[in-house]
């Protein structure tokens, strides 16, 4: 088996330093796989101030030179090049205290997460794969390099990567490497929660988003990180719309949607309010209301905890707030509110949301929100304030000082959300003078 690319120029230039190079990890498994590589990772048997020797006429970083590793750039592409090492000594389930390089690749290899990250390759050598890793590919099968409980102890990380991996390339987790996550679940407590969030995201915009969190709630990981989610699994919505319980339902939703950050969490978020807010009327049929409020504030929570940027917690939020569209018996003038919170763009995420709930309802896919959103965009009709044909210092010429001038200009938008018409400068000059009027 022999390939190339653009790994072979730096492992080219290594080698003829005298040093031994290999492809490795992810870049590996990919080019295995079929797979487009994005990033390239190189390890190598000389030391990180050897590396920065050899590529000293190319750009460097010296992104953890104490840990073997070099960023160098060529045609415009990040390579990362680690020299080989062990570590031992992890101190806080995530971090190595002792690190010592290696002249040997099959002692760095050993030191790797799952088999499948676990190989080395290179044009002189061919493939090195001395934990099988090749075989579980053929396999399908996420495995633990050596003794599963030693790997995610030094590194509880490595147990939301292990599900992330089977649910971005449809794996199955090995039964062994499962058992010890089931077991050892809790230590994810001791990961920072950016590097939660960054696995976690990486499950939910997936191919395969339902798969993951499964994986989660049965690996008992779930109830480390989100365990809100839980009581949804059987939650019973006793509604005619809904014939899924409240997680499948969720889980749906999460499928039917883009895969964007936002939309993903606002999708699994979307209904977690009902938990808290079924009431059962005297037709014994299940009722939630408020429960997009209460699912918003819920959702606001659990992202605070996982240190989400506002930016993402306040998308995620409004998209949940107003998800509950009746696109029967919404107007124009509750279309362009709607137009007027998100705008032009992103009407369309709450478009998507909207269309990925009904379609897991029995109402089945609906388009009839999307229709009424772009006959409003395709007729331009207003829908903001830099949309009215007056302005604020139009407002200061009459007479309006301060506060009052936003307080006319959203008065005389909601004239003009109703009635299209009024907006000419004369037109909403003349109300804004009637409210001068009114007010001596």
């Amino acid at each position: 088996m022999k390939f190339s690319g653009k790994w072979d120029f730096p492992i080219d230039i290594l080698e003829k330093n005298g040093y031994e190079a290999y492809l490795v990890g992810g870049t590996l498994r990919d080019i295995l796989l079929s797979k487009e590589a994005k990033d390239i990772d190189i390890a190598t048997s000389a030391l990180p101030q050897q590396i920065l020797e050899c590529f000293s006429g190319f750009i460097t970083i010296e992104t953890g030179k104490q840990f073997g590793t070099i960023t160098v750039v060529i045609d415009n592409q990040n390579i990362e090049i680690t020299t080989f090492r062990s570590e031992s000594g992890y101190y806080d389930s995530r971090r190595p205290s002792n690190v010592s390089f290696e002249n040997d690749i099959k002692k760095d290899l050993l030191r790797r997460d799952f088999t499948i990250n676990a190989m080395a390759y290179n044009r002189n050598s061919g493939l090195i794969d001395i934990s099988k890793g090749q075989e579980d590919l053929k396999n399908k099968l996420i495995r633990a390099v050596g003794n599963p409980y030693e790997r995610f102890t030094e590194d509880a990380l490595r147990m939301l990567r292990c599900v992330r991996f089977a649910t971005l390339l449809d794996f199955h987790i090995e039964q062994s490497t499962f058992d010890a996550i089931k077991e050892l679940a809790p230590l994810v407590k001791a990961i920072s929660k950016e590097r939660i969030n960054v696995e976690f995201t990486k499950i939910i915009k997936s191919s395969n988003p339902s798969k993951g969190i499964r994986l989660l709630n049965d690996a008992g990981l779930l109830d480390e990180i989100i365990p809100e989610i839980i009581p949804m699994d059987g939650f019973k919505q006793m509604n005619p719309y809904h014939d899924m319980d409240l997680l499948e339902h969720t889980l749906c939703v999460l499928e039917n949607v883009k895969p964007t950050e936002e939309l993903r969490l606002a999708a699994l978020f979307h209904d977690i309010g009902k938990l808290e807010t079924l009431e059962i009327g005297e037709d014994n049929i299940g009722h939630f209301y408020g429960h997009e409020k209460v699912s918003a504030d819920m959702a606001y929570g659990i992202l605070k905890r996982l240190n989400y940027p506002n930016k993402t917690i306040e998308k995620v939020n409004l998209l949940i707030k107003e998800h509950m569209i009746a696109p029967n018996a919404i107007g124009k003038k509750g279309i362009k509110r709607l137009l007027n919170l998100f705008g032009e763009e992103d009407i369309f995420d709450l478009v998507d949301l909207h269309k990925g709930d009904s379609s897991c309802t029995t109402l089945g896919h609906q388009d009839l929100f999307e229709e009424k959103v772009r006959e409003i965009l395709y007729y331009k009709e207003p829908f903001s304030r830099k949309d009215l044909d007056i302005n604020g210092n139009d407002l200061k010429n009459i007479g309006f000082t301060g506060k009052e001038i936003g307080s006319i200009l959203e008065a005389l938008l909601d004239v003009v959300m109703e009635d299209p018409s009024f907006n000419t400068h004369e037109k909403l000059l003349k109300l804004a003078k009637q409210t001068i009027r009114k007010k001596d």
